[in-house]
Order: C-alpha cells, then sequence, then structure tokens
C-alpha cells in the first residue's frame, strides 16, 4: 500500500486549496472546528454547515481574527434529522454558489438510547442517512465543479468501529435499533463512500471515508453511555486521546492529498477496488488493527481485534506527543473492513436510502 509504514513521519506539502469550496458539517465544534480552520488556513472558502448557527458565527470570527488567506462563512441552520432542513440548506447553498470542491460529511452522534426519528433509527439518520440526502442535494454542484475544474471529491467521516460491525440487510440498519448503532452508522459511512465513488466516477466526483482515530472531542461529552462522559473512561479519554487540532490531521489529509498518491494496493485486489480509499493514521493504520476479519471476527476472534483497536487508542497520541510528531504521524489509505467492500450491500443500501427519501437512486447526468 501507499504512503509508507504505519508509524510514518508526517506527510508535508499538502496541495493549496486556494479559491477552492468546501462544505464541512458539524463544523463547529471538535474535529469539524479544527479540519475548517486548516483548510481555511490553506486558502479555501469554507461553508460551515451547523445545527447551532449562533455557534458557528463564534467560531467562524475566531478563524476570521486568525487572517488567514481562506474565508470562512456560515450557512443556515443544517439538522441532519430533519429531512426539510437538509432539502433548505441545500436550496440555500446551491442559490449562492456554482462551485462544491470538497464536501465534508464529518457531523454525527455518538452512542444514543433508544429512538426514532420518522420510522427511521435517530443515529441511523444523523450518522448516515442525513449526510447522504444532504449529498445527494449538492451532488449537481459536485457534478458541475468536477467538469470544470477535473476533480470534486466527497470525504465521510468514518471510525475505527466499522471494523467490527456488520450490516446484515439496509432495511434492518435503518430500522432496528441494535442494527442502527454507532459502529453500524460508521460502517454505513464506508458502504456509502464505495458506492458513492462507483456512481460518481464517471462524472470527476471522488468519494471515500476517513478513520480520524482516537479524539476527545465533543462525541464523548454528549452521547448516552454515562461511563464516557464522567468517571475512570472520561479521564483515560481526556488524557490519552488526542486533541482535536490534532485529530482533524487524517480528515484535512483525505480531503487535500492526490487522489492517486495514496492508492491502495491490498494483495489480490480487484482493480475497483483499487479505486476505494479509507485513510487512516498512526497506529489506526497498523496491522493490528486493519488486518481485521469482516465485522472484526466473532467470538475470540473478535475480543482480540477488538483489543487491537483499544491498543490503538491508547497508544496514537502518546507516540506522537512523546516523539514529537516524527512517529505515528503519517496517514495513508488501508483496508477497511471487507463488509464495506461487498457491493451487493452498498448498492442495497443506497437504493434503499433513496426510497426512504423518495428520490431517484440514480445520480445527476
Amino acid at each position: 500500500m501507499g504512503g509508507g509504514g504505519f508509524l510514518a513521519f508526517p506527510k508535508q506539502g499538502s496541495p493549496s486549496m486556494a479559491r477552492k469550496v468546501v462544505v464541512v458539517t458539524g463544523a463547529n465544534a471538535g474535529i469539524g472546528r479544527e479540519t475548517t480552520r486548516r483548510l481555511v488556513k490553506e486558502g479555501a472558502r469554507v461553508v460551515m454547515a451547523c445545527r447551532n448557527v449562533d455557534a458557528a458565527q463564534e467560531v467562524a470570527a475566531a478563524i476570521r481574527a486568525e487572517g488567514w488567506t481562506g474565508q470562512v462563512e456560515v450557512g443556515p441552520a443544517l439538522d441532519l434529522a430533519d429531512e426539510r432542513s437538509i432539502g433548505a440548506w441545500c436550496s440555500a447553498f446551491l442559490k449562492k454558489n456554482d462551485r462544491l470542491d470538497v464536501l465534508v460529511n464529518n457531523a454525527g452522534l455518538g452512542p444514543q438510547l433508544e429512538s426514532y426519528v420518522r420510522g427511521i433509527v435517530l443515529m441511523a439518520q444523523v450518522n448516515y442517512l442525513g449526510p447522504y440526502a444532504l449529498t445527494r442535494g449538492l451532488e449537481s454542484v459536485l457534478a458541475r465543479t468536477a467538469a470544470r475544474e477535473g476533480h470534486a471529491r466527497i470525504v465521510n467521516v468514518s471510525s475505527v468501529t466499522s471494523r467490527f460491525a456488520f450490516i446484515p440487510s439496509a432495511r434492518e440498519f435503518l430500522t432496528s435499533h441494535p442494527r442502527g448503532q454507532y459502529a453500524h452508522t460508521k460502517l454505513a459511512n464506508a458502504l456509502f463512500s464505495n458506492e458513492a465513488q462507483r456512481r460518481y466516477a464517471a462524472l470527476g466526483i471522488r468519494s471515500c471515508a476517513v478513520d480520524p482515530g482516537a479524539v476527545r472531542s465533543d462525541l464523548w461529552r454528549k452521547q448516552a453511555v454515562e461511563s464516557f462522559r464522567s468517571g475512570p473512561l472520561s479521564w483515560v479519554i481526556g488524557l490519552l486521546y488526542s486533541p482535536p487540532w490534532d485529530g482533524c490531521e487524517a480528515v484535512v489529509h483525505a480531503c487535500t492529498v492526490p487522489w492517486e498518491r495514496d492508492a491502495p494496493r491490498p494483495s489480490g485486489a480487484t482493480a475497483p477496488e483499487r479505486d476505494l480509499r479509507f485513510y487512516a493514521r498512526g497506529w489506526f493504520a497498523s496491522p493490528a488493527v486493519t488486518a481485521a476479519p469482516e465485522g472484526g471476527g466473532r467470538g475470540l476472534a473478535k475480543q482480540l481485534w477488538g483489543l487491537g483497536a483499544l491498543a490503538a487508542s491508547v497508544l496514537d497520541w502518546p507516540t506522537r506527543f512523546v516523539t514529537l510528531g516524527l512517529l505515528a504521524s503519517g496517514t495513508r489509505a488501508v483496508r477497511m473492513n471487507p463488509c464495506a467492500l461487498r457491493e451487493d450491500l452498498a448498492r442495497e443500501l443506497w437504493d434503499e436510502s433513496a426510497a426512504v427519501l423518495r428520490i431517484s437512486p440514480e445520480p445527476v447526468a
């Protein structure tokens, strides 16, 4: 695989984002905020897509005050749990913009109690179906940009937990709480990325997923599991997980790296698989994580692969911190959960999502 070893030195010299237009969801906090800041620093015009517009305005003002060459602006309120909000946001963006180079689907929920939105599991709605609807609403401007500029990109923020999930069917994932939990939504992000790459490639739109690693973001504070919000586990997260300004690196890499540079070359991979991208960084790109079988395996094997992911979680940021970023800083395209490579499941999920939203499954011509 390209990009060097999993403890590779950090890559330097990302191509300039000058004049490029980027949409980042959940941009008012955590990884989304730092991704926005970094892309503005590299010259992009970033449109923040957030549910809390007031908080987003404060963040935008702080970024502007730093004096970077790029621009930042706040779009209307975006609630990924509300189809009307998503449609209104897309309409407002399309009225003001004829260009979109990168769409970063970053916003999401951590583990939640059982809850539904119009019959869809809340977490599946916010973490997967909402981003799917937003992407479909913006695909026309992505396609126009790709035709004019030669390239446009979709970046879906996934997670290491995607490696230990399995989705038996699209309908069950969307409507059954046990199958619509956090890890499953992150697997759905990877399935969606792969299917979007297949369907959009002829239009010049590229699609990838990225695991940002273990980051002490707001996701931990706003989830339903009490032990992650307070007590010993929260202390471990605060001490050993990376701060958002470091945790955004893999996402920024996925937004800016030349598409061909990190092309994965897994043994025995077919040509279509070599067009797919799942990015990971540092210890999260190590074989102890990436070599896990479909769904992480079963029984004891799954527990062992889970321990590998846990080890990566507690070693990743400390390794970078102690070595001043010399180790565990490289990001590269890696092997994903084999379940994410199932074309039949990815196609089924895409088509079922279109049916739920009452839109055509076919991309813009």
